[in-house]
């Protein structure tokens, strides 16, 4: 007869299925108690301490440090990074909620996104700018570590929540808020570098590598047609404008990449060299040359240079842009009138 061990196994299988029930009541009572609360308790009150952001995507990490009064991205030689930014990311740390817990299996992070940077190829499918998870670390001045989080994929809908990691937890969280930190360093930065409008210059001298020489030019301001300098007999232009189009290249410039000189190792003999000249003696030279594989280009601004281009084309000579544009004779009348 084995009716006392039958007795015995169901009674322990009872026990057993009673303390997962337990167990698993408690887990749930604990993430609905979980929820609500902020993914940082009392960080909010600590944003005024944050000194550094150490930013990992899939290109590596960077830190924007706090550099007196502003900030500065160190992946991009020091160069300034956008406050407003900065600002708008540690707040969004701050102010992310816990909303619901998703998983605390390893294997399902990357189905949400918040895997750690860089251990997944990225998704072929994934719409253009993708960037995968973005790792965010929060300083202050002497190190400490005030918030530490992968962030993860956006979950559509409103109001607005997206699928976040405590950095060293398995658990990942649907979390309330807005948290968008760029992934690459540039992304911190205000990218716009350069807007100059054509009205400033009277002429713009390009001198290519092998010494060529192209310019433009107009004989006043109140000319709104720039006219091709020393343009061959029997020649024209390829299209109509390309004078004013040549003369405008100094508005809304933004970059893609910003670095210090130093650290390129830049062609000084193989640079195409771009000389804008205003009416008032306003000077801009852009150097542009190729360094391992990318097209960079070196400002300056002023009214002298150590390293002086060719002189500037006489506007006179340039060729009218138009049939009423006018003669170079009646050019270089309109100039000396001027």
């Amino acid at each position: 007869m084995r009716t006392g061990k039958l007795s015995l196994l169901i009674v322990v299988a009872a026990v057993a299925a009673l303390a997962a029930f337990l167990l698993s009541r408690d887990q749930a009572a604990r993430r609905a108690d979980a929820a609500g609360e902020p993914v940082f308790a009392g960080l909010i009150d600590r944003v005024n301490d944050v000194a550094a952001l150490v930013v990992t995507g899939p290109n590596g990490s960077a830190t924007v440090s706090r550099d007196g009064a502003g900030w500065s991205v160190d992946a991009l030689g020091g160069y300034a990074a956008d406050a407003g930014t900065v600002g708008k990311v540690v707040l969004g740390v701050a102010r992310l909620t816990l909303k619901e817990q998703m998983t605390s299996r390893p294997e399902s992070h990357a189905r949400l996104g918040v895997h750690e940077p860089g251990s997944q190829p990225l998704d072929p499918d994934a719409a253009p700018g993708t960037t995968g998870p973005v790792r965010l670390a929060l300083h202050d001045a002497d190190g400490g570590v005030l918030a530490d989080l992968i962030v993860g994929d956006v979950r559509p809908g409103r109001p607005p929540s997206l699928y976040v990691r405590r950095a060293g937890e398995d658990t990942a969280w649907l979390a309330g808020g807005e948290l968008a930190p760029p992934a690459l360093p540039v992304g911190w930065v205000d990218a716009s570098c350069v807007d100059i409008g054509p009205e400033r210059f009277r002429s713009v001298t390009i001198t290519h590598v092998d010494g060529e020489t192209v310019s433009v030019a107009r004989s006043s301001k109140a000319e709104t047609e720039w006219g091709l300098v020393g343009l061959p007999a029997g020649r024209k232009e390829a299209y109509g404008g390309v004078g004013r189009s040549v003369g405008g290249a100094l508005q809304r410039l933004s970059f893609e990449d910003v670095a210090l000189v130093d650290g390129l190792a830049w062609p000084d003999d193989a640079e195409t060299r771009t000389r804008f000249v205003g009416f008032d003696g306003f000077v801009v030279e852009a150097r542009t040359a190729d360094v391992d594989g990318r097209k960079w280009t070196r400002f300056a601004a002023g009214t002298e240079f150590a390293e002086p281009l060719p002189p500037e084309p006489d506007a006179a000579a340039a060729a009218p842009a138009a049939d009423d544009a006018g003669t170079p004779e009646e050019l270089a009348a309109a100039e000396a009138a001027a």
